[in-house]
Parts: C-alpha cells; sequence; structure tokens
C-alpha cells in the first residue's frame, strides 16, 4: 500500500503528488545529517547550492524533507570509486 503526500520538488513551485511505498519514507534535516555525518547547517548550505540530495518540500507547512530512498541512491553514488 502506498501513501500519497503532495509536496513541491525542490525550488519549483509546482504541486505533484509523491506516492510513498511502504519501504520508502520522508526524514529531516536532522535525519539526514545524522546519515551522512553532517552538520544541520551544512545540510542547508548544500540545499541553497542545489546539491544532491534532492529535497522536497510539504504543501501545507512547506517544511523540508528528503526521501530516504533518494539518500540511499545518493551514498552509493558518491562513494563508488571514479
Amino acid at each position: 500500500m502506498s501513501k500519497d503526500i503532495f509536496v513541491q520538488r525542490g525550488k519549483s513551485p509546482e504541486i505533484i503528488k509523491l506516492c510513498l511505498d511502504n519501504d520508502d519514507r520522508l526524514i529531516t534535516e536532522k535525519n539526514l545529517a545524522t546519515i551522512l555525518g553532517l552538520k544541520r547547517r551544512t545540510i542547508q548550505q548544500r540545499r541553497y547550492l542545489g546539491k544532491e540530495p534532492g529535497y522536497f518540500k510539504l504543501k501545507d507547512s512547506g517544511a523540508v524533507r528528503y526521501l530516504l530512498s533518494e539518500v540511499y541512491t545518493y551514498l552509493s553514488e558518491s562513494s563508488s570509486p571514479e
């Protein structure tokens, strides 16, 4: 069963419907900072600069969230040797 959430993708003004699977969820920037081992301010600055991972803004509250599956994809891509 999936859960539908209405969000904005990054700085886009367009509202989209995000369908979350059971094994995926949205996390806060505090959670992201813990996962990446960075400070919250660094996460905020990366977001301002448009760096990965991408973020969503919740339609109702405007709160910033990150899709956990995209965070894992970002981690696997950024840690692979070049």
